[in-house]
């Protein structure tokens, strides 16, 4: 038997559900009931990411300091 004790996602699903999120397994265990099986799906987090419209253009970067840069050459006539 291979019993999970430490999940690997931050994000869960009832897959009956995939609209909407549990705030935890547990939860959605109580919500089914006593002797009732839930399949979950999960998803792990990923890290935020900034994004401008920059003249008409989308742009996408990792940091906060990247997309105020990039903004700040497009004002300035660089980009």
């Amino acid at each position: 038997m291979s019993e999970i004790e430490n999940f690997e996602g931050d994000l869960f699903w009832n897959a009956d559900d995939t609209e909407s999120t549990c705030d935890g397994p547990y939860d959605e265990l109580l919500y089914a009931g006593e002797g009732n099986i839930v399949v979950f799906e999960q998803a792990k987090r990923l890290p935020n990411f900034y994004g401008a419209l920059i003249n008409g253009e989308e742009r996408y970067f990792e940091s906060l300091g990247e997309v105020e840069e990039a903004l700040k050459e497009a004002k300035n006539g660089r980009v």
